[in-house]
Order: structure tokens, then sequence, then C-alpha cells
């Protein structure tokens, strides 16, 4: 029921013009869920491999180069990274391209929200 109501909802979102972050602990199907609702983005980023996570460490104008490559066409490019939290430059390069042209690109950023520790301080 929950996961019926997330994809709706994730949907719905998805079709407007904004960034979407989908946040989650590890192995909780949002990788899943966005390859579902989005089968064919025009760029894919997986940051849990060591190599594109270090060619984009190494050049984060890269991301934005890489974007703004894309053909302009009459609906959005849908640009997909997933573990984005572990090049935190390409939140820097999303905002600098959605702050430009609002329309022109769809994010989807997955981030890994992993539970807090329960241990304390010190």
């Amino acid at each position: 029921m929950f996961q019926r109501f997330v994809e709706v909802e994730l949907e719905k979102s998805l079709a407007k013009p904004f960034v979407h972050i989908l946040f989650g602990a590890r192995q909780t199907g949002k990788s899943s869920l966005v390859r579902k609702l989005v089968p064919s983005p025009s760029l894919s980023y997986d940051f849990s491999n060591p190599a594109e996570r270090t060619r984009l460490l190494a050049d984060p104008g890269a991301f934005v180069w890489e974007c703004e490559a894309l053909t302009r066409r009459s609906s959005p490019h849908f640009v997909v990274v997933d573990e984005a939290q572990n090049v935190p430059a390409v939140f820097d390069a999303v905002q600098h391209l959605y702050d430009r042209e609002k329309t022109r690109w769809r994010f989807v950023m997955l981030k890994i929200c992993d539970r807090p520790s329960t241990s304390p301080p010190g």
C-alpha cells in the first residue's frame, strides 16, 4: 500500500518542472522505483560506481557540460543521479542549471539517508 502511494505521488510530481530529491535508507527501492517511472532518462549517473564518482569528483563541471550538451526539445530531459550525496558538487551544478532554465531538464536526485547512530556521543 505504501509503495503504491509513493509511486503515484512521485509519478505526479515528476510531471512538474522541479528538482526532485528522493531520500531513503539503503536498499529500500528508491532506484528501482525511479527506473520504473523514468525508464529511459537522457542522462543517468550512479555515484555508487567508483569510476563515475571519481570522474565527477575530479571535474564537477563535466556534469554541467553533459547536461548542456543535450539537444533542446519541447519535452524536458530527465537526468537521474543515484547516490547523489557521494558527489556533493552535483547539488550546486543542478541548482545552477535549474536556475538558468527551469523547464529544460527534470532532475531526479536519489540520496541515501542512513539511520542515525543510536550510540551516545563521545
